[in-house]
């Protein structure tokens, strides 16, 4: 017991002198470093050649426990970003099967946006070569004619939408007059505004009105049938009143300017390069063999003075 007692007390004796050592250690250090004065130079040098090992050693042992706590947090953020993640995971896969549902109808939406032409129509494409320049008639040439089937009337689209129709044909070029021109006019359907009739009807009345050109950027939308649906943004094209265009050919959307509406075309008329030609290749043709068919007409049956029937 005695001899137990002595080693504690010498242990004891052992701490208090190094817990003291330190203080008067640390008070010197802070003294030499404080101190200006050049004459304690090689003091500063040789605490700092003694301290730095003491500290490097006393210091461990946080520097330890401060990388533990720091990885310990890193583990709780990453333990809880991955089961966020997952979280994640599982939302994305339920999106991903929404996503390919709208990607579904929205093929379907642009199958129908873009217009699928019934199989007797036909393009030609032809290069653009000049075009009028002038401040009252907006037309371009073409470099195919009636060598490569183009009549008079023929639709002219871009890869945006409708440009305008031929109105002169040559052997080898063609004169198209463009939508903006004073004098075209173009029969239109303006999809999206008309009036449901009821619940049960989605899309409504039919408003037709005709796209007037004059001579800017946007042509006007006049006469047409239904007013009070027509908004910015809603889709125009062409209709086949009059026989002159073929119905559904994308030609803008319509914008207002304050005091009606007109049309913001989609064709790039600033970069007319190219254009394709839309050809009618409906077969006309008569059969020879063709009869007109009659009903029977069942005339009254008279008899003359010899008894006969005529």
């Amino acid at each position: 017991m005695a001899q137990y007692r002595s080693s504690s007390g010498f242990g004891q004796i052992v701490s208090r002198a190094i817990l003291a050592f330190s203080i008067v250690f640390g008070v010197l250090i802070y003294v030499l470093g404080a101190s200006n004065d050049p004459r304690l130079d090689p003091l500063r040098r040789l605490s700092l050649d003694i301290s730095a090992p003491v500290t490097g050693f006393v210091s461990a042992p946080f520097l330890f426990l401060r990388d533990a706590i720091s990885n310990f947090k890193e583990f709780i953020d990453v333990y809880q970003q991955n089961r966020s993640l997952r979280e994640d995971i599982v939302q994305l896969n339920q999106w991903r099967e929404v996503a390919r549902r709208f990607e579904r109808e929205n093929a379907r939406l642009r199958a129908l946006h873009n217009v699928s032409l019934a199989p007797k129509y036909d393009y030609v494409t032809a290069q653009v070569v000049g075009s009028s320049g002038g401040s009252f008639t907006h037309t371009i040439m073409i470099n195919v004619g009636r060598s490569g089937s183009i009549d008079s009337g023929a639709v002219a689209l871009d890869g945006g939408g409708l440009v305008g129709r031929i109105v002169s044909v040559g052997d080898n070029a063609a004169r198209v007059l463009l939508l903006t021109d004073l004098a075209s006019r173009v029969p239109v359907i303006i999809e999206g505004a008309g009036i449901k009739r009821s619940e049960e009807d989605d899309r409504g009345e039919i408003v037709r009105a005709i796209l007037v050109g004059d001579n800017s950027r946007t042509p006007l939308l006049k006469f047409a049938t239904k007013t009070e649906g027509i908004r910015a943004g809603q889709l125009v094209t062409t209709s086949n009143d009059g026989g002159v265009y073929p119905k559904g050919l994308p030609i803008g959307e319509v914008e207002t300017d304050g005091e009606g509406f007109r049309v913001r075309l989609a064709a790039n008329f600033d970069r007319l390069e190219f254009v394709r030609i839309l050809l009618d290749r409906t077969d006309r043709t008569i059969d020879t063999d063709a009869v007109l068919i009659v009903p029977e007409t069942v005339l009254p049956v008279e008899e003359n003075a010899d008894g006969r029937r005529e």
